[in-house]
């Protein structure tokens, strides 16, 4: 019999989700599992989607796979509310709030901070001087977040900054162009964003001032990848979303059947610039 599982996600309208989504899709026939997706309403609120994982954890499923969008209110909301499996994906709750949670199980995906530090080492290749270096973070209790920007600084610092600044943001395109316009009188020599669409948006400013920085982002969305391409951003970084998918439900089936919790990361980062190639991608 199928196990009934439910994938709680961030939002819906971010290319970086939809993505996970088609993956999900396409992997999920070949495995025991009875899926269902969940969103948040109103979207990228933390604080409605930890109220909707505490009721979906008393709805029965045997596990949910869950994204969450920051490392406290999950955590917070989760504790306590049942004894469902919850495999927290990044994992990107803190881990002392997480304890709280009866069956948690974090699924490393990926080095946060080595995305930080391959984008802001092409962000230096890349800038004509390298005096002063931006980071657009998402919001303060994004531990994804924390992570990437703190590797870029270090690789910022490591290769000569001489000052460094932080815009926090949103993790959406209009954020990435509101943190730029704060940027621009500060005239930085290269941004680094903490995802493409924040870097999306930097562009969206830089580009009828006439401006030409190094832009970095991170999470590989199809938009950026063509931004990349055509020259418009310098580079993204990020796993490969159907390796993310497919290590997310391989740990999943593994713990039912014995128990197995995955060690190390389920998938690894590549570096995208104009010069470089992705691995084939699977036919859809």
């Amino acid at each position: 019999m199928p196990r009934r599982v439910g994938i709680l996600f961030g939002d819906q309208d971010n290319p970086f989700w939809q993505e996970q989504l088609r993956w999900y899709r396409t992997f999920l026939p070949e495995f025991p599992f009875e899926a269902q997706v969940f969103f948040p309403d109103p979207p990228r609120d933390a604080d409605a989607q930890a109220r909707l994982c505490a009721t979906l954890m008393g709805r029965g499923f045997d596990a949910l796979i869950v994204n969450p969008l920051d490392g406290a209110a999950l955590a917070s909301a989760a504790a306590g509310a049942g004894d469902t499996p919850l495999f927290d994906v990044g994992p990107k709750s803190d881990p002392a709030l997480a304890s709280g949670i009866a069956r948690y199980r974090p699924l490393a995906v990926c080095d946060f901070e080595e995305q930080g530090r391959l984008c802001a080492r092409e962000l230096t290749r890349a800038a004509k001087k390298w005096r002063r270096f931006a980071c657009v973070s998402g919001p303060k209790a994004a531990r994804q977040s924390a992570g990437r920007v703190a590797g870029a600084l270090d690789e910022a610092r490591a290769c000569g900054a001489e000052a460094v600044r932080v815009e926090e943001s949103d993790f959406t395109r209009a954020g990435g162009r509101a943190a730029m316009e704060r940027l621009l009188s500060w005239q930085p020599d290269a941004v680094f964003c903490a995802n493409d669409l924040m870097a999306l948006g930097v562009c969206d400013v830089l580009a009828p001032r006439g401006l030409e920085l190094p832009v970095g982002g991170v999470d590989l969305i199809p938009e950026a990848l063509r931004a990349v391409a055509d020259g418009r951003m310098t580079a993204s970084v990020g796993p490969l979303g159907r390796e993310i998918v497919r290590g997310v439900l391989e740990a999943v089936r593994a713990y039912f059947e014995d128990g197995r919790a995955p060690s190390g990361f389920i998938a690894k980062n590549h570096l995208v610039t104009r010069t470089s190639t992705l691995p084939a991608r699977e036919a859809d």
